[in-house]
This record gives structure tokens, C-alpha cells and sequence, in this order.
């Protein structure tokens, strides 16, 4: 290894240009094979030898820098350490000389302070000064503001008294002109009303002149389709004729041939539909044109399809001609232009009485407009006279508060605190000429100003501002006294806080520095000639992996060449074997892949051909062919050309047969794709229509001919019936149960609709009952115990919600007294369950059993109500 700092030079172990296999900038140098050049003047076969001895210099050269590498790398850590303590020095340096700074900016700021703090008391001590002043000059500045406010509503009031009696003036000229008006616009719009009056008639008169020439329109139509239907309803009538004619021709020769037809289904063994014998010596042979029973009902259904058309063209021909009559009978003799001219004369009456019409809103609003204008001019008239009175009343008013206020001003400074310090001269010389002025000029609406208010209210604004502004820094001063007060403070803290962190700062940076000088000089040593450590290792690094790579390809190219000697001398035995002289010449005579396969491809195609024409030639027909005399072409051409067009014939046909099979190949395609589209709709209309017989209990399938309605609310009079049963036993005295019947409805006679049936069994009997076989007090318990039944299964449905209160009304008087215990014990038996139970009944019985009672009496004078026996 070499010393820190130093590189080796050129010549020297350890230099890339010592490294076999490698040239002066450390690359590999490979000879024309990719193997490393062998040395210069030397034999191939000095190779291997070679490539040995620079294996193991690489291989030493290599270790060498791993062991230096691994010696650096535990030095990083030092150098890392090493800029975290330059780092940390150059803050120190940095805190050390913000201290330094702070310091001095401290001890100035608490030398200037206490000038600073005596001068903010002093500017406060005036600003309290001026707040105490404020009050004396807001009255003054308020006193000159309501002074020229005054003097200008007086002028206001002048000049508004004038246009007042002005517009006095021009209401009354306009109240005389009025009534003119009014009776002028009564007059017109009683006119255009009468005009409007006649539009009802006009209206009429055009829609009856409309209707005409609408008439006559479908008048002319009407004939013209009338004629149309006439022809195409004979057309029709000769078609179905002409078809009933085919139908019953056919019928006849059908009936001619029926013989053959019930012939045709005759086998020996079988008898005849007719005689009934086994044999048929004869049978009859049907005609070529026999008709069959598919053509007589083709024509039949051609001839009813005929018929019905004809029955519609008739029916359509009396439409036409029953409208054709109505409308020339609507007409009334009129033709088109005559119609269309009385629509015109008619449409201009009405357009011009419309027009008139159209005027009245305008006179109606221009009469309103005159009335509402006589009512207005009134109403100003009426308001200018207050308003005049009012306005000589106020300006009274306010020439009395001007003398007032121009006295307060004027007056010795304690009224009012005049000028309270303003005192400027234009105040003074205001007030002094106001004593000669006077209101002389008041009197006719143009008072003189010889006091000038705004002057006085300038003055006292302005000093009324100053004093504002001064007391309103009163906070803002008491603010910089306490704050000056508080910094002075603070900065005495500050001085003591900065002077302990300069102290510790100085020691830290004493430290700091010693340290950094002796890493500094450790790692200068280790890192030599690189700028840096990190620097080093890399280039270490790289010179370890490029002795690596060097390493691996010397052992490659020793591998090379052992594999080189190999493959020749393998080839050179391979090439004798084969008769070649040597391995050159074998190479020469070798032939691509794809020429081998392209030359045995001919030979295989030259055989195929020779056997095929020998197979030919050896043909026994073409040996025999050849042996007879020559033929006639000129006629076996003719019967060629005749084949030929016998075969484009019948081509043609086969063609058309073809195409007519296609077509009807298609047709039967599409008639089965309508077939298959058509067939889910049917599944589903018939399972719909099924289903709604099944719900609607009109299904055969429905056994109860139950509908859906009923099947559900039957379940739900099971849940009641079942309910029921529990008090009615009882009730009963286990006489009756109630029973759902599913075969019809209680009370019906109807075939249909079952599933709300009702029959009572009757324990005594062992016979099922009809409910309205029970007498009144067997009827009344049972509808009792529905009832109770009912409310248990509606306690049940509403999640537990129990109804709190029943009422009985009236059955009482129809049981006898075992049947009323039983009833009442039932009745007890749900109050005991915290409901509460109201009996309405005339049964007197029942006064001494139940305590708690309401009595209505009824009198002549309305009815009273009663308690007993409630607490």
C-alpha cells in the first residue's frame, strides 16, 4: 500500500498499467475472440502460463485495497463527527456575535429611556388637561350649528311659503276647469258602451257565417269521397262475388270427387267409412285437378275476407252519405265564394266593434283619472291650507329660537361657555356686529345674517377637533408610559439574561474548537491526497472491483482457450471420419438448412410427376381409346351444344326452385322468429291472467273461489276468531265455538267469494250453525266476544299498545242472568287487566252491579248527567 496522500506512478506495482488484460486507462484489452490479448513476440501456447501468474498478482492487488477500504471505513464516522463539530462551532460563532450585538443595544435603549419616560408623562398630563375641556366646547360648537340651521330652514320656510301660495293659486284655476271635463268624458264613454253592447250579436253573426263555409267545405269533400266509396264499394261487391262464385265451384267439384277423397284413406284389412266392408275391389281414382278440402277453405276464407271488406266499404259508404246530406243540409243553399263573403263582412263588423270596444278601458280609466284628479285637487287644496299654517306657525317658532340662540352667543363668556378658549377675532367681531343688525328683514321672508354662526361653528369645531384628538391619546399615552416602564424593565432582565449566555457561549466555543482541530488533523492524515474521505474509499473501491473484473476475465479467457484446443481437435477427427482432408475442406463442402430442403422438395415433386403420367398412360381406357378409329367431332359437337343448352335450362329452373326455396326458407325463418317473440308475451299474458283469476277467485284453481282481498283478512278473522273463542266459551258456558269457514261469507248466498265465513258449533248439538240462527242474547255475546277478540289481535299488531278504554252499548236486556254473570265476569276480567270499561245499557239489573255509574236523565228542558259512586 501506498502512503496517505501519495498515487502510484506509471511503471510502479499497484499502477493500472501493470494489470494484465488491461490498457493504460484500466480497460480490459481482448483479442479478436473476446479472450485477453496475448503478450506481444509470444506463442498461443505460452498462454495459459501466463494468465496464471497474473491471477495471482490481480488476486493480491485486490485484497491489498479490501483491507485498506475496510481500515477507511471506520473513519467515517469521524468525519461525520467532524462536521457535526464545525457545524455546531459556526452556530456558536454566530450566537457569540448576536450576543455581543444584543448587548450593546441593550446598554444603549436603557441610557435613553428615563428622557423618553419623562417626556410621554408630560404629553399625558396635558392630553387629561384638553379631555376636561371638551364639554364647554361641544356646547358652544352645538349652540352656532343649531343657529345656522335655523337660519337656513327660515329661508327654506320663505321660499316654501311662496310656492305654497303659488300652488294655491293653480289648484283653484284647475277645480273651476273639472266638472267641463268630467261630463265631456261621460259622454264619450257612454257611447262606446252602447257600440260594445251590439259584439255579442256580431260574434254570433260570424260564427254562424264560419259554420256555413265550414259546411260547404265539407260539402265539396264529403261529395268527393262519396264518389270514391262509390266506386271502390262496387269494386268490392264484383271481388266478392267473383270469390263466392270460386268458393262454391270448388265446393261442388269437391263434392264431385268425394269418392277418390274417402278412397285415398282406404287400406286392405280396414272398413270402409261408408259400407263397412274390408274389401275394395275398385277404389275411385281422384281427377289431376281434383280440388282438396285445403283449397275449399282457402277460397272460403278468400271469399268471408271479401265479404267483410265489402260489409266495411258499405258501412263507410253510408257514413259518407248520411255526413253528405248533413252537410247540405247545413249549407242552406250556399256555395263557397257566397259562404266566404259573409265570413268577411261578419269578420269586419266584429273588428270594428272589437275596436270600439277596445276604447272603453281608456275612457273608463281617463273618467276615473278625471274624478281621482277632483278628489286630488280637493285634497291638495285642503293640505296646501294646513300646510300654509303650519309653516307660518313654525317660523314664528324658529325666529323666536334665533333671537334666543344669537343672545346665548353674543352674551358675557359664562352663558353658554362662549368660545371656551377659541376666542379667535372673527368670533369677537361676529358677535359685536350683531348687535346692529336687527331682524328688520326677517319680516319679509329674507332675514339679514349679519351674525355670521358659521364662522363662530368653524372655530369651535376646529378647537373642538384639537381637544379631541388630544384627549383621544390620553389611552394611547398612559399605553407608551406603562410600556416605556415595562421595557426599562425588561431590558434590565435582558442585560442580566445576555451577559450569562455570552459567558457560556465563549466556553462552548473554546471547546468546540479544540475538538474540530484535532479531528481535522486525524482525518487530513487518513484522507492523503483526496479532497475528502468518502472521496478515497470510492476510488479504492472502484480499483478493487476493476482488480475483481480483471481476476475473473484472466481465469475466462485460460477457460477459453483449454475450450478452443478442444473444439479443433475435435472437428479435425470429425472432418477425417467424413472423408475430408481436413476441417477446412469440410466447412467448404457444407450446404445451408433451407438449399437441403428446397433440393429434396424437387425430387419429391420430380417423382410425383413421373408416377402420375406413367399411372396415366397405363389407363385401360385410353390403351382401348387409342386402339378404336378415329370419332365424329362434328356431331358429338352437336350433341355437346344440345346437352349444354339442356343443361342451362335446367339450371335455370334448379335456380328459380333454389331461390323460391330461400325464400320460403326466410319466410319460415322470420313466421318462427315472430312465432318465438310472440310466444314469451303469450306465457306471460296467460300466467298474468291466471294469476289475476287466481286472485280474483274466478280460477278453476282457486277451490275456495277465494280472492286475494279476502284470503288475506281471512287470515286475519282466524287470529279474531281463535281471540274470541277464549271469552265465548266462557260466555256460553261451553255451549259455543266459533269456526272460520272458508266456504263462503257469513250471511251470503253467493256461489262465489269465499274465505270470510263464520259458523258457530254448537256443543250441545254436535251441530255446526249459521250465525244468523242464534237468538238475540246468543247474537249479542257473540259479537261481544268478537269484539274483545278484535281489540286482543290489534293489541298484537300495534307491538303491545293496548287499547285503555271500551264501551259496550246496549245487548244487556236480551241474556239471562247465568249468560249475564258470565259476561260480566269477562267484562270484570279486563278491568282487572287496568282497562277501563263503559256500559251503556236500560238494564236495571245492572245498577246494583256496577257502583260506578253516570245517570242521564232526560227532562223536557235538556238532559242532566249524573255521577254515582265515583270518588
Amino acid at each position: 500500500l501506498l502512503p496517505a496522500g501519495e498515487r502510484p506512478t506509471p511503471g510502479a506495482p499497484g499502477h493500472p498499467d501493470l494489470v494484465p488484460g488491461r490498457g493504460s486507462n484500466g480497460t480490459p484489452v481482448s483479442g479478436g475472440d473476446g479472450s485477453p490479448a496475448p503478450p506481444r513476440g509470444e506463442d498461443t501456447a505460452a498462454v495459459p502460463g501466463a494468465v496464471a501468474s497474473s491471477a495471482g498478482e490481480l488476486a493480491v492487488l485486490e485484497r491489498e485495497r479490501r483491507a485498506e477500504i475496510a481500515r477507511l471505513s471506520e473513519l467515517l464516522t469521524e468525519e461525520a463527527r467532524l462536521s457535526v463539530v464545525r457545524r455546531d462551532l459556526l452556530r456558536v460563532e454566530q450566537e457569540l456575535a448576536a450576543l455581543v450585538e444584543a448587548d450593546a443595544s441593550v446598554a444603549e435603549r436603557l441610557a435613553v429611556l428615563p428622557g423618553l419616560i419623562e417626556q410621554a408623562e408630560r404629553v399625558l398630563a396635558e392630553a387629561r388637561t384638553d379631555a376636561a375641556r371638551i364639554p364647554a366646547a361641544q356646547a358652544v360648537r352645538d349652540a352656532a350649528a343649531h343657529l345656522i340651521e335655523i337660519d337656513r330652514e327660515l329661508a327654506g320656510l320663505a321660499a316654501e311659503l311662496d310656492e305654497l301660495s303659488q300652488r294655491e293659486a293653480e289648484l283653484s284655476a284647475a277645480e273651476a276647469e273639472l266638472p267641463g271635463r268630467l261630463a265631456e268624458a261621460g259622454a264619450a264613454l257612454a257611447d262606446v258602451r252602447a257600440q260594445a253592447a251590439a259584439i255579442p250579436a256580431a260574434v254570433a253573426s260570424l260564427d254562424a257565417a264560419r259554420a256555413a263555409l265550414q259546411a260547404t267545405h265539407r260539402r265539396d269533400a264529403l261529395a268527393v269521397e262519396l264518389d270514391a266509396a262509390v266506386a271502390a264499394h262496387q269494386v268490392l261487391v264484383d271481388r266478392a262475388q267473383t270469390l263466392r262464385e270460386r268458393w262454391l265451384d270448388l265446393r261442388q267439384a269437391r263434392i264431385d270427387g268425394m269418392a277418390a277423397e274417402l278412397a285415398r284413406d282406404l287400406a286392405d284389412g280396414q272398413p270402409c267409412a261408408v259400407c263397412g266392408s274390408g274389401h275394395h275391389p275398385a277404389p275411385a281414382a281422384p281427377a289431376p285437378s281434383a280440388p282438396s278440402a285445403d283449397d275449399e277453405h282457402a277460397a272460403e276464407t278468400e271469399h268471408e275476407a271479401a265479404l267483410a271488406e265489402r260489409e266495411a266499404a258499405e258501412r263507410e259508404l253510408a257514413s259518407l252519405e248520411s255526413r253528405h246530406a248533413g252537410a247540405v243540409e247545413a249549407t242552406e243553399g250556399l256555395d263557397v265564394a257566397e259562404a266566404e263573403e259573409r265570413v268577411l263582412r261578419a269578420e269586419q263588423e266584429v273588428a270594428r266593434l272589437e275596436a270600439v270596444a277596445g276604447r272603453e278601458p281608456a275612457l273608463t280609466d281617463a273618467l276615473d283619472r278625471i274624478e281621482a284628479e277632483r278628489e286630488r285637487v280637493r285634497d291638495q287644496a285642503m293640505q296646501i291650507a294646513e300646510a300654509l299654517a303650519g309653516h307660518r306657525a313654525h317660523h314664528t317658532h324658529l325666529r323666536s329660537e334665533r333671537a334666543r340662540l344669537r343672545t346665548g352667543l353674543t352674551g358675557p363668556p359664562g352663558r353658554l361657555g362662549a368660545r371656551a378658549d377659541a376666542g379667535d377675532e372673527r368670533g369677537r367681531a361676529a358677535g359685536a356686529t350683531s348687535q346692529d343688525g336687527g331682524d328688520t328683514g326677517a319680516e319679509a321672508g329674507a332675514p339679514a345674517y349679519d351674525f355670521d354662526g358659521a364662522l363662530v361653528l368653524a372655530g369651535a369645531e376646529e378647537e373642538l377637533r384639537r381637544l379631541r384628538r388630544s384627549a383621544g391619546r390620553e389611552d394611547d399615552l398612559a399605553a407608551d408610559v406603562a410600556r416605556l416602564h415595562r421595557e426599562r424593565q425588561d431590558l434590565e432582565e435582558e442585560s442580566r439574561r445576555v451577559a450569562a449566555r455570552l459567558a457560556a457561549c465563549r466556553t462552548r466555543h473554546e471547546e468546540l474548537s479544540g475538538d474540530a482541530g484535532r479531528l481535522g488533523a486525524r482525518l487530513d492524515a487518513a484522507r492523503g491526497g483526496d479532497p475528502t474521505l468518502t472521496a478515497r474509499l470510492a476510488r479504492l473501491s472502484d480499483e478493487a472491483e476493476l482488480l475483481g473484473e480483471a481476476l475473473e476475465a484472466t481465469q475466462a479467457a485460460a477457460a477459453a482457450h483449454d475450450e478452443l484446443a478442444r473444439a479443433r481437435q475435435t472437428a479435425e477427427e470429425a472432418a477425417a471420419e467424413a472423408g475430408f482432408a481436413d476441417a477446412a475442406e469440410a466447412e467448404a463442402a457444407a450446404r445451408s438448412q433451407d438449399e437441403r430442403e428446397s433440393k429434396a422438395e424437387l425430387l419429391r415433386r420430380l417423382d410425383d410427376e413421373h408416377a402420375a403420367v406413367t399411372s396415366t398412360l397405363a389407363d385401360p381406357e385410353l390403351v382401348a381409346a387409342a386402339a378404336q378409329p378415329a370419332p365424329d367431332l362434328a356431331a358429338i359437337e352437336a350433341e355437346r351444344d344440345a346437352l349444354e343448352e339442356a343443361h342451362t335450362r335446367l339450371s335455370s329452373v334448379r335456380d328459380r326452385a333454389v331461390a323460391r326455396v330461400a325464400r320460403l326458407e326466410e319466410l319460415y325463418a322470420e313466421l318462427s322468429g315472430h312465432l318465438e317473440r310472440w310466444r314469451p308475451a303469450a306465457e306471460r299474458h296467460r300466467l298474468a291472467e291466471r294469476m289475476a283469476a287466481l286472485a280474483g277467485g274466478t280460477s278453476s284453481d282457486n277451490r275456495w273461489s277465494m280472492s286475494l282481498s279476502s284470503y288475506v283478512l281471512g287470515e286475519r278473522l282466524r287470529q279474531v276468531v281463535d281471540a274470541a273463542n277464549e271469552r265465548l266459551d266462557h260466555m256460553s258456558g261451553g255451549r259455543y265455538l266459533l269456526r272460520h269457514d272458508l266456504r263462503k261469507t257469513a250471511g251470503s248466498r253467493a256461489r262465489s267469494g269465499g274465505g270470510l265465513g263464520l259458523r258457530v258449533a254448537d256443543g250441545w248439538t254436535g251441530v255446526d250453525r249459521d250465525p244468523a240462527t242464534l237468538s238475540g242474547g246468543e247474537s249479542f255475546i257473540t259479537s261481544l266476544a268478537l269484539a274483545l277478540g278484535l281489540a286482543d289481535v290489534v293489541t298484537a299488531e300495534a307491538g303491545g299498545a293496548e287499547l285503555g278504554m271500551l264501551f259496550v252499548d246496549e245487548g244487556f236486556g236480551t241474556l239471562d242472568e247465568d249468560t249475564l254473570d258470565s259476561v260480566l265476569d269477562i267484562l270484570d276480567g279486563l278491568r282487572d287487566g287496568g282497562r277501563a270499561v263503559g256500559i251503556v245499557s236500560h238494564v236495571a239489573e245492572l245498577r246494583s252491579r256496577i257502583t260506578a255509574q253516570l245517570k242521564v236523565t232526560k227532562t223536557r228542558t235538556g238532559s242532566t248527567l249524573a255521577s254515582l259512586g265515583i270518588g
